[in-house]
């Protein structure tokens, strides 16, 4: 069941891209130029990223006999920044951590075009304007080092079209969905996490209005107010 809902994905997706072939391409060229910088750079310039990648470091070494085992120790609340640093511990058993920040940036630069493309979609825009996300890949936060705050954006993106489809659609494995990404988000990053509590709302109202709808579509968000 599983193998033939992803061959009918990949099928989707695969006419959707020969439906519109000079946005693939162009989008394949943009991909090749944005990520050029990433992929061909030893030691990237963003300002704050060695600080990430030394709390990484320090964070699987806790347990060995040196100074970071004296003077740190294992915390036991999960806050925010949790999906970039557990993304990096992850991948670091596999790579180089360096290596495995590059890793999540190729994939931050290929997710912030397609995230705003789907969102895009989903309110009935045309998608071809999700090439401009390639516009506000190296903005200001990433420069400064913040790749956490990057990252964040495309999947604040994702979380509005998610909605948006589940609103239109409710089916419960979109809730589900749904529900993760909200939980993401605050994990990620808190600041973007508040662009999506006060936005969302005013998506989430303009299509729900009797009281028991509003109180079951709203539901999808309690995982996160627990968490906060």
């Amino acid at each position: 069941m599983l193998r033939t809902r992803l061959l009918r994905f990949l099928e989707r997706v695969v006419s959707r891209l020969r439906a519109d072939l000079p946005f693939t391409v162009l989008f394949a060229v943009l991909a090749l130029a944005y990520l050029a910088p990433l992929v061909f750079v030893r030691h990237l310039p963003f300002q704050d990223s060695p600080a990430h990648l030394a709390v990484v470091e320090a964070w699987r070494n806790l347990e060995a006999p040196n100074l970071l085992g004296q003077y740190y120790a294992p915390g036991t609340v999960v806050s925010p920044y949790i999906t970039y640093y557990g993304s990096l511990r992850l991948l670091g058993a596999l790579m180089p951590l360096d290596i495995a920040n590059q890793l999540l940036l190729v994939g931050y630069v290929l997710a912030l075009p397609l995230g705003l493309t789907y969102l895009l979609t989903r309110f009935g825009r045309d998608a071809r304007y999700g090439l401009l996300g390639f516009a506000f890949v190296y903005n200001t936060p990433l420069i400064f080092g913040f790749v956490s705050n990057a990252l964040a954006v495309p999947l604040l993106l994702l979380t509005f079209g998610l909605m948006k489809e589940y609103l239109d659609r409710p089916k419960i494995l979109k809730e589900l969905a749904l529900a993760l990404c909200v939980l993401s988000l605050y994990f990620t990053h808190v600041l973007v996490f508040i662009v999506f509590a006060g936005a969302a709302p005013v998506i989430f109202f303009a299509q729900t209005y009797r009281p028991l709808a509003i109180l079951r579509r709203s539901l999808v968000v309690l995982p996160t107010l627990g968490f906060g």
